[in-house]
Order: C-alpha cells, then sequence, then structure tokens
C-alpha cells in the first residue's frame, strides 16, 4: 500500500504502529504489557483506521490497485485477532495470518476441484487455520526434541537470527559451560562459524550431516540409552506426487509416451510426467536445459534421432531461458521438435502470471507476449497450436512434426485446471456393465481414475470432465455426466 498509494498517510502510520507494538510486545517482561499502554495502542489504532476510512472516502481506490484498500478493510475488521498478541503472551503478532489463508481459500472455492462441497470447504479452511496457529508455534523442532532429551540437566542456547551471528551472545554462552556442543541439520555451517570466532565446540563429527534429527538421533549421538518406541509393522503404501486430475499436460504425454517419443523434460509442474505411469520423460536437469539439450542431442544423433526425439517445455519456462535454446536450433538447423506446454500460468510456484499471460506479477494489465508470433520471429517456420484435451488432434500433428526434415514448435495449449476462471464440467462416470477391465484409462496416470471390485472407478470429487479418459475407453464404458 505504501508502495502504490503514495499519497495516503495511514499506511504509513499503521506501518510505525505495528512496528511500536512489535517492539513493545518483544521487550515486555513475565508480566507482559501493561492494561494502560495496550488501551493506548487500541486508540491510535481506531484513530489510524479512521484516518483510513476518510482517504478513501476522498479519493477512492483505484480498479487496478485495490490491494491497500482491502488491507484497510481487514484491519477494521479484524482489529481483535490483529491485536489480540498485545494481551495473550501464546499469540504471536501474525496471528491473523491463520485467518486470512483460511478466508483466500474460502474464496478460491470456484476453483477447489476436490471439495465441491462449500461444507467440507469451510471445514477443511477451520482446520488450516488450527494447524497453521500450531505451525507458527513450531513445537517440532531441534530445541524441543534436546529439552526433551536433557530436560534442565544441561545449559541451551537457542539461536533465532543466525545473520548476523550473535558472536556475543554464543560467546558469552560458551564461557559459562564445559563443553560445547552445536546441534544443527545438515551441514555445520554455524558449528564453523562458531570455530572461526576461537570458540571450542563438538557438531558434526558427532552428527551426521544427511537428514532430520529427533529424539532417537540425539540420544545416540551422546550414548544415551533409547526408550521403548512403537513401530508399524506393515508397510506404508507410497504417494508419490501426481498431476492434477484434468491437468492438461496429460494429454500430450500420453501421446508422447504411446509413439515411443525420447523426450527431453524441464522444470515446472510438468516434470511429474516421469513418474508413473506415464514415465514420459527421459531427461530432465535444469530450467532451459529441454530446447538446448534437443539440439545438441539431435546433432550429435544425426537422422536416427531427429525423427522420434521430442523435447518439452511450460510456456513461463520458455519466456525464461528456453527462447535462446530455440534460436540456436532455427541458427543453426537442427531438426529438432520443441513442444511448448501453454497452461497460461506458471503453474508450479503458485500460480504467477507471466509474459505470455498479459498480466504483471502485480496482477496489472501488460502487454502480452504471443508464443506462435515469437517463435515465427525466432526462425521456426513451423509453428503448431494443438488442445491436449484432443487426443487424435495431438497424436496427428506429434507424428507431422516428428516426420518433417526442418525445426518445429508445437504449442499445447489449454489453460490450467486450477485458474480461477476455468470451470470445471460435470464429472464423468462408468457404466460398469460396459467395462471389461482392460485398464486402458488407468495408464492416464489420473488421481480421479481408480479400480474397485474389477471395474474402473472416477471419483466425482476430483474429476473435472476433461473426457480425455473417456476419448481411451473403445468400449464406451466411460461416458459424460
Amino acid at each position: 500500500s505504501i508502495a502504490n498509494e503514495k499519497d495516503l498517510t495511514w499506511n504509513k502510520q499503521m506501518l510505525a504502529l505495528i512496528q511500536e507494538m512489535i517492539h513493545a510486545n518483544n521487550t515486555a517482561g513475565e508480566e507482559g504489557i501493561s492494561e494502560e499502554m495496550i488501551a493506548g495502542f487500541e486508540e491510535r489504532y481506531d484513530a489510524i483506521v479512521k484516518t483510513a476510512t476518510e482517504e478513501y472516502e476522498a479519493v477512492p481506490p483505484s480498479d487496478y490497485y485495490r490491494d491497500g484498500y482491502k488491507l484497510y478493510r481487514r484491519m477494521k475488521k479484524y482489529k481483535h485477532n490483529h491485536l489480540l498478541f498485545l494481551s495473550e503472551p501464546l499469540v504471536t503478532p501474525d496471528n491473523n495470518l491463520c485467518e486470512r489463508k483460511a478466508r483466500i481459500l474460502k474464496g478460491k472455492i470456484n476453483q477447489a476441484v476436490s471439495l465441491r462441497s462449500f461444507e467440507h470447504l469451510t471445514y477443511f479452511c477451520e482446520c488450516l487455520g488450527v494447524l497453521d496457529h500450531f505451525a507458527t508455534e513450531d513445537p517440532d523442532n531441534l530445541y524441543e526434541y534436546v529439552k526433551e532429551v536433557f530436560g534442565d540437566s544441561v545449559s541451551i542456547l537457542k539461536l533465532g537470527m543466525i545473520n548476523p551471528l550473535p558472536e556475543k551472545l554464543i560467546r558469552d554462552f560458551a564461557a559459562g559451560v564445559k563443553q560445547l556442543y552445536v546441534i544443527e541439520e545438515l551441514d555445520g555451517i554455524i558449528e564453523q562459524h562458531v570455530k572461526a570466532l576461537g570458540v571450542d565446540c563438538i557438531g558434526k563429527q558427532m552428527f551426521s550431516p544427511v537428514g532430520e534429527y529427533n529424539q532417537a538421533t540425539i540420544r545416540r549421538a551422546f550414548g544415551m540409552e533409547e526408550p521403548k518406541s512403537v513401530c508399524a509393522d506393515s508397510e506404508i503404501p507410497v504417494r508419490p506426487p501426481v498431476m492434477c486430475a484434468g491437468c492438461p499436460h496429460r494429454g500430450m504425454f500420453y501421446t508422447l509416451v504411446k509413439n515411443k517419443v525420447t523426450v527431453l523434460g524441464d522444470i515446472g509442474c510438468y516434470t511429474l510426467g516421469s513418474t508413473a505411469p506415464l514415465f514420459a520423460l527421459d531427461s530432465t536437469l535444469c530450467m532451459g536445459a529441454s530446447v538446448s539439450g534437443i539440439h545438441g542431442f539431435n546433432k550429435a544423433g544425426g537422422s536416427e534421432s531427429e525423427h522420434k526425439t521430442a523435447c518439452v517445455i511450460g510456456d513461463s519456462t520458455f519466456m525464461h531461458s528456453g527462447m535462446t535454446g530455440l534460436v540456436n536450433i532455427a541458427y543453426n538447423n537442427s531438426n529438432s521438435t520443441v513442444i511448448i506446454l501453454d497452461n497460461s500460468i506458471t503453474g508450479m510456484t503458485g500460480h504467477q502470471q507471466n509474459p505470455t499471460t498479459g498480466y504483471n506479477i502485480k496482477g496489472d494489465p501488460a502487454a502480452a507476449v504471443n508464443l506462435e508470433d515469437l517463435c515465427h520471429a525466432i526462425g521456426i517456420r513451423r509453428v503448431r497450436v494443438v488442445d491436449p484435451y484432443n487426443l487424435k488432434e495431438c497424436d496427428e500433428v506429434l507424428k507431422e512434426e516428428l516426420a518433417a526434415d526442418e525445426a518445429s514448435v508445437i504449442i499445447s495449449r489449454r489453460p490450467c485446471v486450477l485458474l480461477k476462471y476455468v470451470k470445471p464440467k460435470p464429472p464423468v462416470k462408468v457404466d460398469a456393465d460396459k467395462c471389461v477391465s482392460c485398464k486402458m484409462c488407468m495408464k492416464l496416470g489420473c488421481p480421479a481414475i481408480s479400480m474397485k471390485q474389477g471395474k474402473a472407478h472416477i471419483d466425482f470429487t476430483q474429476c473435472v470432465g476433461c473426457g480425455v479418459c473417456e476419448q481411451l475407453c473403445k468400449v464406451g464404458a466411460i461416458q459424460k455426466g
């Protein structure tokens, strides 16, 4: 708000007040903040909210930036949540984040394809708020493990801020103990810095630099007896990550596997295509490596690899670091087939905008890069666009471009199913009498499809009605809902 609404004063006043309240909370002793001081904070809070009301009435918020106005409304409505940390020692200053995260999820009910009931979504949001609160308390950490193992029999220094390292605090603590042990997961970074201070300590010579620590790990390191524990005798089934039900990448990956194409992958949510049952990707290195990689792969392999090799890269990754590889393909004339998986968003890292979407990172309208025109401008003459939900079209175009004796680009275009404006269709259903248990639909790896009592089964809470599995069923057992 301060950066985008520079003429307003309430935002700067509120920031200063919040910083002052947090400082008062951090420096308060065991008795906590006095009631008189809390009352003063509340009075100033109300005055700032009143100022915000007057400022927004005088100058209404912009149509393109309303986050500041929304923040003001939250500050006004959820005052109790925001100031609760002043009077309750167990509540953290960011307590309102729990409520905010739950409210954001409620607002996304239309894109929550696995929670079709508002009641279920509300319950989920409430649970999330509770879990987020406990996560804020962070009971599951090394400090708690050490306390559980040693109790009050040893002195413990817990570092909250490690950069800059509190050198005087560490030296003073070390001077008051016979032997200093540094317990930290992974590499011994803090241990090295402590030794650089001239403080003798023991760390990784006792603890492994690999994996997470727990109570048993600490007890074993110090040669202590481990108490009896309960272990599950049965194997826990693995739950590998999968692409979402209705993911637009699934149809193209199935087509690539069907045609036995060697596929060079890239970095994005589509990297999940490498997992069972598709096993669609043969390599993944780093962002942009698929395009530059196929160029070198085909230059080395010649005609033996050119007509049976393709690479896949997402639209945002292509804009980030795939374009240079495509320029190399055009400039150095390699017969390579590049598939751009255009889902109209940056899916893997949380639905950020990218230069092809028409919006900037703040959500404001921006110039949109046209992928077809860009590829033509780079020097690629053959540019095709397909709908990955249409398996026949994908199959025909892929075969044509692989057979071509020049570089080509296939744009597999379909918005991410989790985007807010993408409305799911009615879920498909299985006619058990027609199902012959061929398991063709299972080859897609869709989490909404399973086998029950020997027949295909569609989970209606996950299915978005994309129709890809319907195209695979030769007997017509999968039908529209």
